[in-house]
């Protein structure tokens, strides 16, 4: 019987540690035995400009992500010519029509009489998730139709790319018995089982490789373009060029190569891991993390190498934490792995694996297009939110610490649709990997069944950038303020805006939505509310409503001891751009999103627009808000209290959220 050995090569593009690899197997047992490897760029699911995610609409795989695949699948072509002699097959299309064709020049069809029975063996690395078990299931059925009565079809998937084996985990039921939280797997994992060692590369088959060079879809000597996997003019150029600010690694591209020699000078020529756990929450430059990442996603690195790597520098040089947490992040990446295997589908859900807050409470979601935009372009009006979604934009790459946080930004403090942002994430991050992005999305979004972590944006950035430098690399419009407001850059007053600059709703925006820290205001506001006897509730703040006034309209910085003023401050700034902004076009933004009931949640959402200018109310104006809603109670008495242009603002805003919260302020 003649036998046909198909390496169909996945997110496996490396010859080091690959335990698919065919050649490193006597399947001859004496007959004729014929090897074919292949790499498909499936542009039915994957590639190509109009290949678009399910819930948002954005590219599946976006260009600069396409183009490192293209340089992975060309330095394995070239490294198993030189290593191997055997020539990859790279073609475009469906994968089950692509294998179908290669099989029907070598195998007797079913129904016709066959001068020798052929046993097809297709092997490839294990998928996990539900669209990439589609697309088994229908190479599967494609093959399977075809080939004669006489012949034997096999499809093998094998589990690679990963720390530790299946079999070996220490759990009742093996991936189904795994712990819904990390810590638990850590523990057990790390107690009782042992990372393999790498499979060395191999050197030289006994297999013969097929003389097949070209088909319809697949070539032997050629490589797709960008534009021929359906990417637009646009897209094609936007990857010729580098960003300067980008933090991966100088003259980095895609492919084994360059991903060991990567690991080499990392670990080894620039002794970077000694140092690992006090640099990993770096923001700037290409050596505060390993960046691993973008070759360990498309399996151009081992994770077993990066292990191996690690206890070799353990014995040469240093055992320390930093050691230890390289790898550590690497068992991070497996239990994602097992984690998607477990749950299957349900990491793709709303409401993720668990679906509920702690407390049992329903999650509301939106996808309001305007909130969205201002988070993909990064215009939110926070300065950490903002440089990390143009790092992103820009590179491809962001900073794990910048992941947790415009995560936690966009699916808690926007209460947007998390997998908006995992679509987006997909489209383009270069080291996009299905399991820990969705996984991480849903365990950021507080979907996985534990506690729900909110992340204060304006705190990190203090934390971690403390002199600004990230927020001033990325959003150049506010280098120019000081270190004192950069990271809350509207606490500035009309001076400090005047001497650097830079004029908050003009120059750059005012925040788009009330900031994490105000959330525990909420909650202490609720209680009060609920815990008073009286219809209209009262909330009496350390001075009252005159010392509100008088600090937010003469620039008086509001401390962190005065809660509520904090957040009023922020109503405050919100409603007077847009009542600056709107009035004028005799509306009120979303009017009906601001009456009593809506609360809160409504305002974040209607209130999205930041003016261009800064501008004075008219009494013209102010007649036509009140015309435009006339159901902001109270809003006419507040007017005429006032006794200036910015106080009239201020007390139609102190107006709209008593009618919103169902208070009244106490002098």
């Amino acid at each position: 019987m003649r036998r046909l050995n198909i390496h169909w090569f996945r997110n496996d593009l490396r010859l080091h540690d690959n335990p698919v690899d065919l050649s490193r197997h006597d399947l001859s047992d004496g007959e004729e035995s014929t090897l074919l490897p292949i790499y498909i760029f499936d542009t039915s699911r994957i590639y190509g400009s109009e290949i678009k995610s399910a819930v948002s609409g954005a590219i599946k795989c976006g260009a600069s992500r396409a183009k490192f695949t293209i340089e992975a699948v060309e330095d394995l072509r070239l490294s198993l010519e030189k290593r191997l002699g055997v020539c990859l097959l790279v073609a475009t299309g469906r994968p089950e029509d692509v294998l179908l064709e290669l099989v029907k020049q070598n195998v007797q069809p079913r129904g016709e009489q066959a001068e020798q029975d052929t046993s097809v063996n297709l092997v490839c690395q294990r998928e996990i998730c539900h669209e990439e078990l589609e697309v088994d299931k229908a190479v599967e059925a494609s093959l399977e139709g075809f080939i004669s009565d006489g012949s034997r079809f096999n499809f093998e998937k094998i589990w690679g790319s990963l720390l530790y084996e299946p079999c070996d985990l220490p759990f009742e039921g093996g991936i189904n018995g795994i712990p819904t939280t990390f810590n638990k797997f850590r523990r057990e994992v790390e107690a009782k089982c042992e990372v393999p060692m790498p499979l060395e590369a191999p050197s030289q088959t006994e297999l013969q490789t097929a003389s097949v060079t070209r088909g319809r879809s697949y070539s032997a000597t050629s490589m797709p373009t960008l534009s021929g996997l359906g990417y637009t003019d646009q897209q094609v150029e936007s990857t010729r060029t580098v960003h300067p600010n980008s933090s991966l690694p100088k003259g980095y591209r895609g492919g084994e190569t360059f991903a060991l020699h990567r690991a080499r000078q990392w670990i080894w020529d620039r002794d970077m891991l000694r140092t690992y756990f006090d640099t990993r929450n770096g923001l700037i430059g290409e050596d505060y993390s390993t960046k691993f990442s973008p070759w360990l996603a498309c399996g151009s690195l081992s994770p077993r190498y990066v292990a191996l790597e690690c206890r070799r520098y353990e014995e040469a040089r240093v055992a320390n934490k930093s050691t230890y947490w390289c790898v550590f992040e690497l068992l991070v990446r497996d239990y994602f792995r097992y984690f998607a295997a477990r749950h299957g589908r349900r990491i793709f859900y709303l409401h993720g694996t668990a679906g509920r807050l702690e407390g049992g409470a329903e999650r509301k979601w939106n996808r309001n297009p305007e909130l969205i935009a201002a988070w993909r372009e990064g215009r939110t009006g926070h300065p950490l939110i903002d440089a990390s979604m143009r790092e992103l934009g820009n590179t491809g790459y962001l900073s794990n610490r910048g992941r947790q946080n415009v995560c936690s930004y966009l699916s808690i403090d926007m209460s947007v649709d998390w997998r908006v942002g995992a679509e987006f994430f997909e489209s383009r991050l270069l080291d996009f990997d299905v399991c820990s992005n969705y996984v991480n999305w849903i365990n950021g979004a507080g979907l996985t069944g534990g506690r729900l972590n909110r992340f204060n944006i304006t705190k990190q950035s203090r934390d971690w950038d403390e002199k600004g430098e990230y927020l001033r690399l990325w959003v150049p419009e506010i280098r120019n303020i000081p270190n004192e407001f950069i990271h809350s850059p509207w606490e500035m007053s009309e001076t400090a805006m005047e001497e650097c600059g830079v004029i908050i709703g003009s120059d750059y925006p005012f925040p788009i939505i009330t900031p994490t820290a105000d959330c525990e205001f909420k909650r202490t506001s609720r209680k009060q509310r609920d815990t008073s006897k009286q219809d209209n509730h009262a909330i009496e703040g350390p001075k009252g409503l005159q010392a509100i006034r008088d600090a937010v309209c003469k620039d008086v910085p509001i401390t962190d001891g005065q809660v509520s003023l904090f957040t009023l401050h922020y109503f405050y700034m919100r409603l007077m751009a847009i009542l600056s902004q709107q009035v004028r076009q005799t509306r009120f933004g979303s009017t009906s999103m601001l009456f009593p009931g809506n609360r809160f949640q409504a305002l974040s959402s209607s209130c999205l627009r930041m003016p261009r200018s800064r501008e004075t109310l008219s009494a013209t104006s102010l007649r036509t808000l009140d015309d435009a809603n006339p159901n902001l109670e109270g809003c006419e008495a507040a007017v005429k209290s006032s006794s200036n242009a910015k106080g009239l603002v201020f007390g139609s805003a102190m107006a709209a959220i008593a009618t919103m919260f169902q208070i009244s302020f106490v002098l």
